[in-house]
């Protein structure tokens, strides 16, 4: 695991605000670039996967960025940022899917319920593919 946690409060709130703008970015990238790209919301383009992308892209390098930034700040690199000098690889990579597997029924729960508060409110749900 991580050896240190001497996270400031103020930094970590920065690095989660960071993340929230890296969202609305990515989701202002999509809104403009899918008319761009011959679609429209609810109406697939030819190229809407172009949207995608510069939404990820914005995202991600959003959150790169911000992780950099955050970790150079309180003197640590990617491995020790990520616990991977303690244990190894092997422990971080099964520690990550132990905890991905631990979220998967608050997601499907958390899905269901938000699927069932709609459906109560007479919102039609399409299946998702």
């Amino acid at each position: 695991m991580i050896e240190r946690r001497d996270w400031k409060p103020e930094d970590v709130i920065g690095l989660v605000l960071r993340v929230l703008i890296g969202f609305v970015l990515a989701g202002l990238a999509q809104s403009l670039v899918l008319p761009l790209a011959g679609g429209s919301a609810g109406e697939p383009g030819p190229r809407t996967w172009l949207a995608l992308v510069a939404g990820q892209v914005c995202l991600h390098g959003t959150l790169l960025l911000s992780m950099r930034g955050f970790l150079r700040r309180h003197g640590r690199d990617w491995s020790e940022g990520f616990g991977l000098r303690v244990g190894g690889h092997a422990r971080a990579i099964g520690t990550g899917i132990l905890a991905g597997l631990a979220f998967l029924p608050a997601a499907y729960g958390l899905q269901w319920a938000v699927g069932s508060w709609l459906k109560s409110l007479g919102v039609d749900m399409p299946a998702q593919a």
